[in-house]
C-alpha cells in the first residue's frame, strides 16, 4: 500500500481571510466617516447643519435644511472664486495722499510741434549750396515731406518719390536724411521769442531743444529724449538730464513762450519728462493763438514697494529696475510701444525712420520706407 501525501492548498483560505479583511477595512472606514459626519453635523456652529443629522427631524424638514446649506455652501464658494479672481486683475488700492507737499515736483515736459516745421529761407539755401544748382523734380517738396514725416505721411506720399530713381538715389543712407532735415527747419530763435520760466525770463534756445517724433520734428522743453547736438547749437549740453521742478516758494509755477509763425497750428503735448510725445498721445491743443493761457492739473501717482509681491500682470506697472528697454533709460508704456514699432519696421526693412533712435540698424532711405509701407500693408492684409 502506497501512502501519498494529501495536497492542500494553504493560499486560497488565505485569499479568503485577504478578501474578508479588505471588506471589513472598508466597511470600518465607512463606518467611521459616517460617524464623523454625524458628529461634525450634530457639533457644528454652521447654521441648519446640526438639523440635519438629528435622527427625530422628518425627512421633509431635513432636506429643507440640506438644501439651505447647499445654496449657502454654493453662494460661498461663487463669492470665493470672484473674490480670487478680483485679486489676481485688481488688487491694488489708490488712495489720496492727503499730506503731500509741494516741493520738489516735477514739471511735465512740453513738445511744440509746427504742421510745417521747414524755413523756406534754409530749405532754399540747402538746395542751392549742399544738393546744387541741379536737383531732381520734386526735391523741394520731397525734403518739406521728410521734414514732417509720420506713419500717415509715409504711407500717403512715399511712393510718389521713391519710384523716382533721382530722387531715390539723392541720398546715400538715413543719416544724412536725418542731418539734411536738421539742416532746414527753422531754428528756435526764428520760431519763439520771449521765454519764461517760473516768471523769470531765459533765453528760448536755453529751455527748448530739438527732438524727433513720430509726428515729425518739434521742440521740447523738459523733455529727456531731446536731442543732444544739432548744427545751430550754442552751447553743450550736459551730460546728465536736469529734470525741472517746481518748489513752494517759487512765485510761478508755469512755462511761457511766444511764436513768430503765425500761419501755421503748432499742437502741444504735454507729458512726463521721461514719456514723448508719440502715437500713444494725442495733443492738448491745437494751438492757432486764439487761447493765451493753458492751465492743467497733474496726477502725481507712485507705487509703494509693498507692491513688489504682486506679479507685473496683478499691478499692472513695472519698477524702473525690473525691465530695461534699448529706446530709453527710464521704461515707461510709450517707449515700450515705441520700441514694439521700431522692432516692427526692422523686421519689415532692417531699418528704422529717421524720427527714431539708433539702436543697432540703419536710418531708412526712401526704398527702405517704400519697402516698409508695402511689407507692413501686406502684412495687415494678412493679418485681417
Amino acid at each position: 500500500m502506497k501512502v501519498h501525501p494529501e495536497i492542500v492548498n494553504s493560499k486560497l483560505p488565505k485569499r479568503k481571510v485577504s478578501d474578508k479583511t479588505q471588506a471589513g477595512g472598508l466597511s470600518l472606514l465607512a463606518d467611521s466617516l459616517r460617524h464623523q459626519t454625524t458628529e461634525f453635523f450634530n457639533n457644528s456652529t454652521l447654521h441648519g447643519v446640526r438639523y440635519i443629522a438629528e435622527k427625530d427631524r422628518p425627512f421633509c424638514e431635513k432636506f429643507m435644511w440640506f438644501s439651505f446649506t447647499a445654496v449657502g455652501a454654493v453662494t460661498t464658494c461663487i463669492i470665493i472664486v470672484s473674490l480670487w479672481e478680483k485679486f489676481q486683475t485688481n488688487p491694488t488700492i489708490t488712495g489720496l495722499d492727503t499730506d503731500f507737499h509741494n516741493w520738489d515736483v516735477p514739471f511735465p515736459a512740453v513738445t511744440i510741434c509746427h504742421t510745417n516745421p521747414v524755413d523756406e529761407e534754409l530749405l532754399e539755401e540747402y538746395m542751392n549750396v549742399t544738393l546744387g544748382p541741379t536737383t531732381p523734380l520734386n526735391t523741394k517738396e520731397m525734403l518739406v515731406w521728410l521734414a514732417a514725416l509720420s506713419y500717415k505721411s509715409i504711407e500717403e506720399h512715399v511712393a510718389t518719390f521713391a519710384n523716382d530713381p533721382d530722387l531715390a538715389d539723392l541720398f546715400k543712407d538715413g543719416q544724412e536724411v536725418r542731418a539734411a532735415v536738421l539742416e532746414i527747419v527753422h531754428h528756435c530763435d526764428t520760431l519763439f521769442y520771449e521765454c519764461e520760466w517760473k516768471g523769470d525770463s531765459e533765453e528760448c534756445c536755453d529751455l527748448l531743444f530739438p527732438v524727433f517724433t513720430e509726428m515729425g520734428f518739434c521742440y521740447a522743453f523738459n523733455s529727456r529724449h531731446a536731442e543732444r547736438t544739432w548744427p545751430w547749437q550754442t552751447q553743450p549740453q550736459p551730460e546728465q538730464f536736469l529734470e525741472a521742478f517746481i518748489h513752494e516758494t517759487d512765485t510761478k509755477w508755469s512755462f511761457l513762450f511766444n511764436a513768430y509763425q503765425n500761419t501755421t497750428i503748432i499742437d502741444m503735448f504735454i507729458h512726463s519728462s521721461v514719456e514723448m510725445a508719440g502715437l500713444d498721445l494725442s495733443a492738448q491743443l491745437s494751438w492757432d493763438r486764439r487761447v493765451e493761457i493753458m492751465s492743467f492739473s497733474v496726477k502725481h501717482t507712485y507705487t509703494t514697494e509693498d507692491a513688489r509681491q504682486l506679479s507685473i500682470k496683478q499691478r499692472r506697472c513695472v519698477f524702473a529696475d525690473e525691465l530695461k528697454l534699448e529706446t530709453s533709460s527710464v521704461y515707461t508704456y510709450s517707449a515700450c510701444m515705441r520700441q514694439c514699432r521700431m522692432k516692427l519696421c526692422m523686421a519689415f526693412c532692417k531699418c528704422v525712420p529717421h524720427f527714431y533712435p539708433l539702436i543697432g540698424e540703419s536710418f531708412a532711405i526712401l526704398l527702405s520706407l517704400y519697402l516698409l509701407v508695402t511689407s507692413s500693408s501686406s502684412s495687415l492684409a494678412t493679418a485681417s
